[in-house]
């Protein structure tokens, strides 16, 4: 899937069915991977929550590193990395702050736990919809207390801070 996006120009992403005529070039079992990925993807339900033991653990080890030495850690992600910060930032009160680069916000009922500041980066253009989701979260964030600093950068579609991308926009990323 990854592949195939890279391939995509950024205005091709959202909805999967603009996918429709790039991914019919593809071999058919491809085709049904890709379409299926995306789809999970793009919708926000991705399961994330498989990968938080990982990410507990990885906790576990910076903690125990002599590199930490009792100092804080804060972890930034971006696109499902982004959403999975969000998910840590509400499983584990040891992630002090957290930076989220175009990712899902974690379900409400999560929020609840959330116990370190949060920044959102967020592109105006972004075109799986995640964008219009911010000013909930961040109303949501608000009264429960958590600080929460979120950014839309306007002309910025997805991944706008990946330079390997077409997507890339210097004036967001910088």
């Amino acid at each position: 899937a990854k592949r195939f996006m890279d391939g995509l120009p950024p205005a091709s992403w959202g909805p999967p069915a603009q996918h429709e005529a790039t991914r019919s070039a593809l071999p058919e079992q491809e085709r049904i991977e890709v379409a299926e990925t995306l789809a999970t993807v793009f919708s926000g339900r991705a399961d994330y929550n498989a990968y938080l033991q990982t990410l507990r653990s990885t906790l576990d080890w910076i903690n125990a590193s002599v590199l930490c030495a009792g100092r804080a850690i804060g972890a930034l992600g971006f696109c499902m990395g982004g959403s999975l910060v969000g998910l840590l930032a509400a499983a584990d009160a040891r992630l002090r702050a957290g930076v989220i680069f175009y990712g899902w916000p974690p379900p409400a009922e999560h929020r609840l736990n959330i116990g370190c500041p949060l920044l959102g980066c967020y592109g105006a253009e972004d075109e799986t919809g995640l964008t219009a989701h911010v000013p909930e979260f961040a109303a949501s964030l608000l009264r429960l207390g958590v600080r929460f600093t979120h950014v839309v950068y306007p002309g910025a579609p997805h991944a706008f801070f990946n330079d390997t991308r077409i997507s890339y926009r210097v004036d967001a990323a910088r």
